[in-house]
């Protein structure tokens, strides 16, 4: 029952990121390695996650408790004790600590979409009896949220002014004030304002009146 209860301990604190480097409970003479890779569902790798191996051999044989992190290909490894046989078999588990969320950041175009990352993988192992196949490991992902922003369109060669350049039109079709058809107007207006004006003064001057003989 102590050695059971150091266990919990042991794990817990691997699975909180307080044991900075492979601990166990049971050290062996030799040990045997543990490697996998973590990658998305593109197959992408997931980068800086912490992972947390926890080796059992059953009935109550032994406990140890590793903590790793994927590096740059998403492939993470450890030692681990050589433990199982086909006859008992030792169970590896490969999960995220349960209270530390492991997130990751997926650039798409202008925006930028944060997910968290959970495993939890198990397999038997037969470590005393060789090298186990590499973990290949999936991880589930689930969307927090997303930031988009907009890039700025540089203005265009020609000063702002999209599409080409207008021409404008040339002066000669341009109709000009002050040309030959005004000096042919000129005199016929000077005409009707004489016409005009004469009509005006003799309905205005008063004519002479007869005069009545008695």
């Amino acid at each position: 029952m102590p050695r059971a209860a150091a266990v919990a301990v042991l794990v817990a604190s691997a699975a909180i990121g307080g044991v900075s480097a492979p601990a166990t409970l049971a050290v062996g003479s030799a040990s045997a390695t543990v490697a996998g890779r973590l990658v998305d569902g593109r197959d992408a790798p997931l980068v800086g996650i912490k992972l947390v191996i926890e080796e059992l051999l059953p009935p109550d044989g032994g406990l140890a408790g590793y903590q790793v992190t994927t590096d740059g290909a998403g492939a993470f490894s450890a030692d681990v004790e050589p433990w199982g046989t086909a006859a008992a078999p030792a169970t590896l588990t490969i999960a995220t600590p349960k209270d530390e969320a492991q997130t990751v950041n997926v650039i798409d175009g202008s925006c930028t979409h944060t997910f968290t990352v959970t495993v939890n993988a198990k397999r038997d192992v037969t470590l005393a009896e060789g090298p186990t196949d590499p973990f290949a490991l999936t991880g589930t992902m689930e969307l927090l949220g997303e930031v988009c922003g907009t890039t700025a369109t540089p203005p265009p060669a020609n000063g702002g002014a999209r599409g080409p350049a207008i021409t404008p039109p040339p002066t000669d079709v341009i109709e000009r004030t002050g040309g030959p058809s005004d000096d042919g107007l000129r005199p016929k207006l000077i005409v009707g304002f004489a016409v005009v004006l004469g009509a005006a003064l003799v309905f205005v001057t008063p004519r002479p009146r007869g005069r009545r003989r008695g």
